[in-house]
């Protein structure tokens, strides 16, 4: 086990944002005696080339007529309850305009995910961070732990999963009428409660495939430790800003998994094919 990293904060790293997560971050990997964990991270607090990712997050939008400064972020990030709920539902409303039953049961579930969130109190004013810099955190927090953490998902095994909790369910549901056809009421509703439970879990790998936010991968070719790690943060970054952030992801992929290889053109088509063809 290397001996703790100092975390050197150069120049282009925004320090009460980033070397705040990047401490809570360490703590933890020291904890784990992760040494691998350790090295991803000072990599990502002093390679140079992760100051264009602190330029993009943190960009100003212009006004179009006169081109000043708007005062907004140009990615303007959604973190906050409210934020979050409302980004949920105008993602819930494009899925009902395209229309078809996955769509519909994707914005359903949006919908309920939204109002969940809108329930959640205003925490804004317990934070001294804007939320521009929460996003920031969060994502540069994920790409330091998800290095140890993530492992290819592949679609492959969720259409097998999903067929496999479709025979399950109805194969209980078939029970659960037996038992009910013999009086025993109760044991024939827990039978159908763990049906339901089944036939959830293959809603949820159907989903996986056809929404835009996947965590599964479509083919077992290339680096698919690096793949899966990109379709991870896309999930992330796919939550925090309006746009997908090809680019900042290509540049977190680079410097975590020492390269120069990754471009934005290779990040889109990653995340595209995860969810299929």
């Amino acid at each position: 086990m290397e001996a703790s990293l100092p975390l050197i904060a150069e120049a282009w790293v925004p320090p009460k944002e980033v070397i705040a997560m990047g401490e809570r971050v360490r703590a933890e990997l020291e904890a784990e005696n992760n040494s691998k964990g350790l090295s991803v991270l000072s990599r990502l607090i002093s390679d140079p080339r992760i100051q264009s990712v602190w330029e993009v997050l943190y960009s100003k939008a212009r006004d179009p007529n006169n081109y000043k400064h708007t005062g907004e972020f140009f990615h303007q990030a959604s973190v906050l309850p409210a934020s979050r709920a409302q980004k949920m539902c105008d993602k819930a409303s494009e899925l009902r305009r395209k229309g078809g039953d996955l769509n519909l049961t994707s914005a359903e579930l949006l919908e309920a995910e939204a109002r969940a969130w809108e329930a959640l109190p205003d925490f804004s004013e317990s934070t001294k961070s804007s939320e521009q810099d929460r996003a920031v955190q969060l994502l540069f927090g994920e790409a330091c732990r998800s290095f140890s953490e993530i492992e290819p998902t592949f679609l492959s095994q969720l259409q097998t999963d999903a067929e496999q909790f479709t025979k399950i369910a109805c194969n209980l549901r078939e029970q659960a009428i037996i038992l009910e056809s013999l009086g025993w009421f109760e044991q024939a509703e827990i039978l159908a409660d763990i049906a339901n439970d089944c036939q959830q879990q293959f809603f949820g790998a159907a989903i996986a495939h056809h929404t835009d936010e996947p965590e599964a991968i479509t083919r077992r070719r290339g680096d698919t430790k690096l793949r899966a790690y990109i379709v991870h943060l896309s999930v992330l970054t796919n939550q925090l800003f309006p746009t997908p952030q090809y680019g900042v992801l290509a540049t977190l992929s680079n410097i975590v998994f020492e390269t120069d290889s990754v471009t934005s053109d290779n990040v889109r088509d990653i995340v595209r094919n995860s969810a299929g063809d």
